[in-house]
């Protein structure tokens, strides 16, 4: 078997036609390739994605809350970064749905769910997250 993502023989038809992978994570794998073909170029790319929608979600939670920045980055940074390196592809979810809920704070419904859609595509676990406006909702409620 071909090792996933990385050193992939890209074609469009492989890409729709390939089960068991993340078409997200592929097309992450893609872009990363239009670089260079070292694999470490995938790592580069994931942590850029990863790194972009979580400061634009915190950039929005930072105007819903008051929230620290400073405090985020020491505890992203002690807690989960390294483990974004490990679990790429959870990570990628995970901030497309850090942001997505940020925008969903901000009244924009339909660029959450699109973007609830869009972690889907790099992780199917991304699901257990529809519970979250559901949860927050439901803890508004007078």
């Amino acid at each position: 078997m071909r090792t996933m993502y990385i050193g992939w023989v890209w074609n469009i038809k492989d890409f729709f036609t390939i089960e068991n992978v993340d078409r997200g994570f592929l097309l992450l794998a893609y872009i990363a390739h239009l670089f260079s073909s070292d694999p470490q170029a995938l790592l580069i790319v994931v942590e850029l994605f990863v790194m972009i929608f979580t400061l634009l979600g915190l950039y929005n939670f930072k105007s819903v809350y008051d929230l620290k920045l400073s405090t985020f980055f020491v505890f992203y940074w002690l807690i989960l970064f390294f483990f974004s390196e490990n679990f790429m592809r959870q990570y990628c979810a995970m901030s497309l749905l850090f942001y997505g809920f940020s925008l969903y704070l901000k009244e924009k419904k339909i660029i959450y769910i699109v973007l609830q859609v869009a972690a889907y595509f790099f992780h199917t676990s991304s699901l257990l997250f529809l519970i979250i406006p559901v949860y927050y909702y439901l803890s508004n409620l007078k």
